[in-house]
């Protein structure tokens, strides 16, 4: 189930929001939304750009994003002010998501082989490009906050573009 929280609207939230929508973030390429999956007449594989803050568990090395301590701050704020307890955040990225020629639905996935919760911020509208989840369908507006558990999946914007911050905790 999809679940829409509030969000504080914190002023580092603000600022980071606007730095990700400027030209001054970086952005690298993925191929493809889902690792070893293949493209159906449902769903697609399309690729996609991002910018990884905080690494899964299992892929962690000695990265550290510059952008660790606002994002970590900004989970943190959007957590304590909906109530909602945490063990810890196991991942962090900022995912830009073109519009695409078939605009399937992404590939159905988890983040993560195991329990966890998904958090979404979309900074931009999502411009009839839906988030699906336990067949509910969201349709994001510039600032909004959800979270849910379990296969998801999504649809590319008609236009422009869909930006989130993707967190997942337990």
């Amino acid at each position: 189930m999809i679940r829409l929280l509030t969000n504080p609207y914190t002023e580092e939230y603000k600022q980071f929001k606007q730095h990700v929508l400027s030209n001054q973030f970086a952005w690298y390429w993925l191929d493809c939304n889902v690792l070893g999956a293949q493209s159906t007449v449902v769903y697609d594989n399309f690729g996609f750009y991002q910018q990884e803050i905080v690494k899964p568990p299992e892929r962690r090395d000695n990265y550290v994003s510059p952008y660790l301590k606002t994002a970590f701050s900004i989970f943190r704020s959007i957590l304590s002010y909906n109530e909602i307890e945490y063990n810890r955040m196991l991942r962090c990225c900022v995912n830009n998501t073109h519009s695409t020629k078939s605009h399937r639905l992404s590939i159905p996935h988890n983040d993560h082989p195991y329990p966890h919760t998904n958090l979404l911020v979309y900074l931009t509208d999502t411009n009839d490009g839906e988030t699906i989840c336990d067949g509910q369908s969201f349709y994001g507006e510039e600032d909004d906050v959800i979270i849910f558990q379990g296969l998801h999946c999504m649809r590319p914007p008609l236009n422009d573009r869909r930006i989130v911050i993707v967190y997942t905790y337990e």
